[in-house]
C-alpha cells in the first residue's frame, strides 16, 4: 500500500491542490512509464434473479 502525503508552504487552498494534482499526475506518469499499474480494490455482487 502507498499513501502520497503532499505539503506546501502556501496557505491558499485552491493552490495547494493544484500543486497537490501536479505531484500526483506526475507519479501516475513515472508508475506509467515504468510499465506499471495500480491497483484498484475491487468488489464483486452477485444478485440472486428470482
Amino acid at each position: 500500500m502507498i499513501f502520497i502525503y503532499t505539503f506546501t508552504k502556501t496557505t491558499d487552498w485552491i493552490y495547494f491542490h493544484e500543486i497537490k494534482q501536479e505531484i500526483l499526475l506526475k507519479v501516475a506518469e513515472i508508475i506509467e512509464n515504468a510499465g506499471a499499474e495500480v491497483a484498484f480494490p475491487t468488489s464483486t455482487i452477485h444478485l440472486d434473479r428470482e
